[in-house]
């Protein structure tokens, strides 16, 4: 059960980051059935640009998304790496910004996709709203990508078995806190109890992880 405040965080934010507004021209690739449509739909028609959807019979074909992104000179799409892995290389000049996001980020799609555009890997579980955290990437690091830092209004925190925080580059799990977090997984309270926990790093009341 995700929150309408979840929601217009991650709008606010991703407008900002992949620079969209009236003029721009969004690509809406991911189903319904995945959360980042949320994002695509959403940060597009809530800040005045456009949103092209890929036609049903394109959706399986890397050449005829490549064929969209030329055409249609989209200037902003968010993608699996397993798409951008299949995609032909082409000369894409209108598309400034790039996401990657829903599976992990290797260093050789950063060097194939990140010249000359903004380039981020994106993170974000079920139990969250879409994207928690992202990384803008540089091409020739030759390292894989890191999840990155949290987007505004959120917070993460490594924490040892005994839920305490662990100090830099110390090995740990990842907790979520902040306004993007959900309420919890409808009519399954125990999941909702195995999966959120109180937050024991924020004193207000109700807060979670």
């Amino acid at each position: 059960m995700i929150e309408h405040r979840g929601v217009c965080n991650l709008v606010s934010h991703k407008a900002r980051a992949l620079h969209v507004g009236p003029g721009s021209r969004v690509l809406q690739f991911c189903s319904l059935n995945f959360d980042p449509s949320v994002c695509e739909i959403f940060v597009t028609l809530c800040n005045g640009a456009t949103l092209y959807l890929v036609p049903r019979e394109k959706v399986t074909s890397p050449q005829e998304i490549v064929r969209l992104l030329k055409h249609e000179r989209i200037n902003a799409a968010m993608m699996t790496p397993s798409l951008l892995r299949a995609l032909p290389m082409d000369d894409l000049p209108d598309l400034t910004a790039l996401e990657a996001g829903g599976e992990v980020c290797s260093a050789e799609l950063v060097a194939r996709w990140a010249k000359g555009r903004k380039f981020f890997n994106a993170y974000g579980p079920t139990e969250t709203t879409v994207c928690v955290s992202e990384a803008i990437c540089e091409p020739g690091t030759g390292e894989d990508p890191p999840i990155g830092r949290p987007i505004p209004n959120t917070r993460l925190y490594v924490v040892d078995d005994r839920m305490r925080m662990v100090p830099p580059g110390m090995p740990g799990e990842l907790y979520i806190g902040g306004v993007g977090v959900g309420r919890g997984y409808l009519n399954r309270p125990d999941l909702t109890a195995e999966r959120f926990v109180a937050n024991p790093f924020n004193g207000a009341a109700g807060d979670r992880l």
